[in-house]
């Protein structure tokens, strides 16, 4: 489990450091601000097709956890966390094609250093080793948790100041 203060973190590097995934942020935001205020409420949230995709009662814990503020409005930088569960949640095994829960899979972190595709494998096609992995064989692959908690190692040094305010950092909150 990571809390949602580790998910701004990593979806907030995630989504600064690579231009396509920035320029996804941006859309995903723009689409979610249906009146175009600049702010996201709950109910434009509520009717968006991540409370398919994810679930009702999950989106609701999801607001409150990704609203660091505490405002009632999600924000371009606190958007970035839905779109982090959103996709994380779509995310396929490259041998078998099944979808991956959190904490059912393992990625290739090298693909992430190299801002590459990501190359996600399931618990039995990773014991298998079924598929080839040409760039990277098995070396770099780590499971779902350690991988969020190396992302989060990387990282901390160049966080911006703004994701370790106290408001966040007292909003821990478990996913």
């Amino acid at each position: 489990m990571i809390s949602f203060q580790q998910l701004s973190i990593v979806s907030n590097l995630h989504y600064e450091n690579h231009k396509k995934a920035r320029k996804k942020a941006v859309k995903f935001f723009e689409k979610l601000d249906e009146d175009g205020d600049g702010w996201i409420t709950k109910e434009e949230v509520m009717g968006s097709k991540l409370v398919t995709d994810l679930g009702k009662n999950f989106m609701k814990k999801a607001l409150k956890g990704v609203d660091g503020d505490a405002d009632g409005y999600i924000t371009f930088d606190e958007s970035k966390s839905l779109l982090y569960l959103s996709e994380y949640s779509k995310r396929k095994c490259r041998a078998c094609g099944r979808s991956l829960r959190y904490g059912h899979g393992f990625s290739c972190m090298q693909c992430v250093q190299e801002q590459a595709d990501d190359f996600n494998l399931c618990y039995r096609c990773f014991e298998s080793r079924g598929i080839e992995h040409a760039r990277h064989g098995y070396l770099h692959f780590l499971h779902d948790f350690a991988f969020l908690n190396k992302l989060l190692e990387m990282s901390l040094p160049a966080l911006p100041h703004r994701l370790l305010s106290p408001v966040e950092v007292s909003h821990s909150s478990d996913l």
